[in-house]
């Protein structure tokens, strides 16, 4: 069975309040525990210190001694005629009783805790447990000492312990009955919190159902406020535009190859139709098969150009590095009338059939947008560990609206051009990927007018 996260939330919620409220209980309870029963010992001890220090100044027998054992605190009297209630039923102080060691007086008293009297014999007071008429009784019995250090007796005070149990079991009782309706009432309001707090997450859930790749332009609702699920949304509206952004050049990609293969295959198709014909001159059937072969030729580069650019998207670019002596490498790659400029006995570590097409596409593309009467310079210098390279040129030069989508493939900043003149539009992307094969990166700038530099910093 599925349980929704409302639930979860509110079952985790309310069990870890009743584990808090159990340990608060707990405390509770032991905390007013040890209040009362310290309240106790504290009467017990203070009875028996005023009780012996009475004794040390009139002695154990008199108007204060065990002659008025037994009588109550005034204002417990009662009404007349009515039976005076007892200390211990009341929850009071009993009378304290005294025993003398040396000549065995007791003066008829018994004591409440026959066992504390063994223990203060050695000079050490002690709290202890008796009991009188069936009631449980708390006891503290002070031993007596002479200046000597000798115990010749003894005072036992006592209180009854059934209203402090009593207390204590109605704290106890408190708490059990408290903590259900506590544990109820944090689970319905968990339950109405959890509702709202996840409701924009129903909305988000809801706009999103709707979403298909038609229409990923659409952005998700907003909650505001900063938090993390406004955050989160932000992120997931960054990832449909970029998904929008990835599904457009997908579709322009594919229509942009299905344009560029398709002029060549009617040319193909038109070379085809006319050398049917048995009447064909020799000169046009020359032409056509040549015509054919050209486009076959356009063809087979595009064909090729896709396939880099897709394994290379891929991370399957196979490099393959060896020492290369630079100028003799980027000879063949830098035709008039564009010049080189390198240090005749410059190596670099890199893939050779690489860095040629880089440079080739690079030169290639400055020499068809720069007049015959302009200049294309190729200069390599190397720092280190790193090659860079520059080709530059006094061409048109590329409008500053234009240089952000330059390395897209089949974007041209000339629409005006002939794919004769302009190739495909792939060979910046071609560059692009070969310097990022390469652990580099390749920058344009360009002035309208006045030409264009691209620098690529290899590694």
């Amino acid at each position: 069975m599925r349980i929704s996260v409302r639930t979860r939330l509110t079952i985790g919620s309310v069990s870890l309040l009743a584990l808090a409220l159990l340990a608060f209980a707990g405390a509770t309870r032991f905390v007013v525990g040890r209040v009362l029963w310290g309240r106790l010992d504290e009467m017990l001890i203070q009875q028996a210190k005023h009780d012996a220090e009475r004794m040390a100044r009139r002695g154990p027998t008199g108007p204060d001694g065990p002659a008025g054992q037994g009588r109550p605190p005034r204002g417990f009297d009662g009404p007349p005629g009515a039976p005076r209630p007892r200390p211990a039923e009341l929850g009071l102080l009993l009378q304290p009783r005294h025993w003398n060691f040396d000549n065995d007086d007791t003066d008829g008293q018994t004591p409440w805790s026959t066992a504390s009297l063994g223990t203060v014999k050695t000079g050490i007071a002690v709290f202890g447990k008796g009991e009188e008429d069936g009631m449980e009784l708390r006891t503290y019995t002070l031993p007596l000492t002479d200046p000597e250090g000798h115990t010749h007796s003894a005072v036992q005070t006592a209180i009854p312990t059934g209203p402090t149990e009593a207390a204590l079991a109605s704290v106890t009782y408190s708490l059990v009955l408290l903590l259900p309706v506590l544990c109820l009432v944090a689970g319905l309001g968990g339950l109405w919190l959890t509702s709202r707090a996840l409701a924009p997450i129903r909305q988000l859930t809801e706009a999103a159902s709707h979403i298909e790749a038609e229409n990923l332009a659409e952005n998700l609702p907003e909650p505001g406020g900063g938090d993390e699920l406004d955050q989160l949304t932000k992120m997931l509206n960054r990832s449909l535009s970029q998904l929008n952004d990835a599904f457009t050049r997908q579709k322009q990609f594919t229509s942009h190859a299905s344009h560029e293969l398709r002029t060549p295959l009617a040319t193909i198709k038109t070379a085809l139709g006319l050398l049917r014909r048995s009447d064909l001159p020799p000169a046009l059937r020359d032409e056509a098969i040549a015509s054919a072969d050209d486009a076959t030729d356009r063809a087979n580069r595009l064909v090729g150009d896709l396939l880099f650019l897709a394994r290379s998207q891929k991370g399957v670019l196979p490099v393959r590095r060896t020492e290369v002596r630079l100028a003799e490498a980027l000879r063949a790659a830098v035709p008039a009338p564009a010049t080189l400029e390198v240090f005749p006995t410059l190596t670099f570590a890199t893939d050779r059939d690489l860095l040629v097409r880089l440079v080739s596409n690079l030169v290639s593309n400055a020499l068809r947008h720069t007049p015959p009467e302009g200049k294309v310079a190729v200069h390599a210098t190397r720092d280190g560990t790193t090659l860079v390279l520059t080709v530059s040129d006094t061409g048109c030069g590329i409008a500053p609206e234009h240089l952000e989508k330059l390395g897209q493939p089949f974007f041209r900043p000339d629409t005006a051009r002939t794919r004769d003149d302009g190739g495909a539009g792939l060979g910046l992307s071609i560059c692009h990927a070969i310097a990022a094969a390469l652990g580099g990166t390749l920058t344009i700038q360009s002035t309208p007018g006045k030409g264009t530099t691209v620098t690529a910093t290899l590694h």
